[in-house]
């Protein structure tokens, strides 16, 4: 791998390589892949291009704000390339919003790419995000940008109750409460936000990007009295077509 970075670094390639590996998963060849029962070794060969250029991190920069990543696997690398991309004129908007004294509900955060870059602007983050593993990778990201920020692992959600979340074998990005359960699927605890808000688990929030995969109605419901208060002053939410 280092002898295929050297050359690549030697030979003006590497952009080139960003730009392949970056687009290779939304793609034509990728869904044909899929078609013919071969998208595990496509996905192999894709992964090993794409270690042999991230060195581990990746730096991603908007409006003003860095942040830094890890990129240790497939899911990693599609989060902070594509994902990212997709949505960003989302991260502009919201980085040009928010303000030192806002407190961030990041609602759906995942490995914290939201968390991370708001959490360099806003006076202070809460990062609510239920699976185990999107945890760990949440924190590690936390780590490398030197933020103290309160991580809830739970879902947020209109009562109190143990839901399965449905584990998305794409991406990280796409587990989800509503989707009909497939094998692979882990138990969740849910909780009202605002019973979180009430009993001073967290800050009220001010600004709250929610992304749930399907889940908005409950997850608004459960946060009704938060947002009714003029304190909440911006919401950013992606809804998504009923699975």
């Amino acid at each position: 791998t280092s002898r295929s970075a050297q050359y690549i670094q030697m030979t003006g390639l590497m952009s080139v390589l960003r730009s392949v590996t970056a687009r290779l998963p939304t793609g034509t060849v990728f869904r044909a892949a899929q078609s013919i029962g071969v998208e595990s070794v496509l996905l192999r060969a894709y992964w090993a291009a794409v270690s042999t250029v991230s060195n581990g991190t990746r730096t991603l920069s908007c409006a003003g704000v860095e942040s830094e990543f890890a990129v240790t696997s497939l899911s990693d690398h599609r989060i902070t390339t594509v994902g990212f991309s997709n949505e960003r004129p989302v991260y502009e908007d919201l980085l040009s919003t928010v303000r030192e004294d806002d407190v961030f509900l990041d609602v759906g955060a995942n490995v914290g790419t939201f968390t991370c870059l708001v959490g360099k602007r806003a006076g202070g983050v809460v990062a609510v995000e239920p699976h185990a593993e999107n945890v760990e990778r949440l924190r590690r990201n936390l780590a490398l940008n030197d933020l103290d920020i309160d991580v809830v692992e739970s879902v947020l959600w209109n009562e109190t109750d143990t839901l399965k979340l449905d584990l998305s074998p794409h991406s990280a990005l796409q587990h989800s409460l509503k989707r009909p359960q497939r094998e692979e699927s882990v138990e969740v605890s849910a909780v009202p936000g605002d019973h979180l808000v009430k009993a001073g688990r967290i800050d009220h929030p001010t600004v709250i990007k929610l992304d749930v995969e399907g889940a908005e109605i409950e997850v608004l419901k459960g946060l009704s009295e938060t947002l009714s208060s003029e304190r909440c002053r911006v919401v950013y939410c992606e809804p998504h077509p009923p699975h």
